[in-house]
């Protein structure tokens, strides 16, 4: 998986839980028929701008994603061991299967970023993005 596989998989996730209502039947069912996201992030990216309520929250995600990794690049964040990066990111993407592929992709994403809910995957992208 490559950074921007990351970043559109990490930003799509958190456009999810960021969205107000349940996403429409049709968005749902083009998001569960990807069988392999890690490989597939350019469909996410469509799927994410044919939808204009989550495509702004994409649009605002990908954006800090970026500005956060440019600050990595200049030395401004610590910088990952190579196995753990590894490991972390094949995490996000069975991660990412499981929300994508859930009935109620919004809902699944806010359980999985909202630790008060007992999900660690928000410590899981505080770390990533450190």
């Amino acid at each position: 998986m490559t950074p921007n596989d990351e970043v559109t998989i990490t930003a799509l996730i958190h456009a999810l839980a960021r969205l107000n209502k349940k996403l429409p039947t049709n968005v749902c069912n083009q998001l569960a028929a990807i069988s392999d996201v890690a490989n597939n992030t350019k469909q996410l990216e469509a799927i994410a701008m044919n939808y204009t309520d989550l495509a702004l929250l994409y649009e605002e995600e990908c954006d800090r994603l970026m500005a956060e990794g440019s600050d990595r690049k200049k030395g401004y964040l610590p910088k990952f061991e190579r196995d753990d990066y590894s490991k972390e990111l094949s995490n996000l993407a069975e991660v990412a299967e499981v929300i994508f592929h859930s009935p109620d992709p919004v809902n699944a994403s806010k359980e999985t970023l909202n630790p008060s809910r007992g999900g660690k995957l928000k410590q899981f992208f505080r770390q990533l993005l450190k």
